[in-house]
């Protein structure tokens, strides 16, 4: 199904129960065990299902921490030797916002997705190449960010 801001698929009640063990393994090795924590995690890693299901490969199952800081951070998925961060988030307005003080110098392509549990909708995404540019640099209140606004992101998720 389509509308005007990207894709939409329904999860499965199989994929979304996939999704919640997998949000609360990863949970329970963050440090962070806020319950609002449990939630992106959860919202995360349908992201992640739903691009790896998109570009028919795996998802990545692990439950380990990973830090931009210690370098241990290599996206979410890898497809094509290009390493993919996905972004996904329940706010409607949201966008691709990647901190300026933590970009991951790692990552090649950032894809936006919002999700409404069953539905998640793919906006599109970016290469880090051209979202991590000083004209890129926003600030929102909780310092400055790299963004590029949904209209302005590329669809075309094979055109890479």
């Amino acid at each position: 199904m389509k509308d005007p801001r990207g894709i939409i698929y329904k999860f499965t009640p199989a994929e979304l129960q996939i999704a919640d063990m997998v949000a609360l393994l990863r949970h329970e090795t963050c440090n962070n065990k806020k319950p609002e924590q449990l939630r992106l995690d959860y919202i995360g890693f349908l992201g992640e299902m739903y691009i790896a299901k998109l570009l028919n490969v795996y998802p990545d199952l692990t439950t380990h921490r990973r830090s931009v800081v210690n370098g241990s951070d290599f996206g979410d998925l890898v497809v094509k030797n290009k390493r993919i961060d996905v972004k996904t988030t329940e706010r409607t307005d949201g966008t691709i916002m990647v901190k300026e003080k933590s970009k991951n110098t790692n990552i090649d392509y950032y894809l936006h997705l919002i999700a409404d549990p069953p539905y998640i909708t793919y906006i599109g995404g970016i290469s880090s190449k051209v979202l991590c540019q000083p004209k890129n640099i926003k600030v929102f209140g909780f310092g400055p960010v790299y963004t590029v606004f949904n209209d302005k992101l590329p669809t075309d998720i094979t055109k890479w």
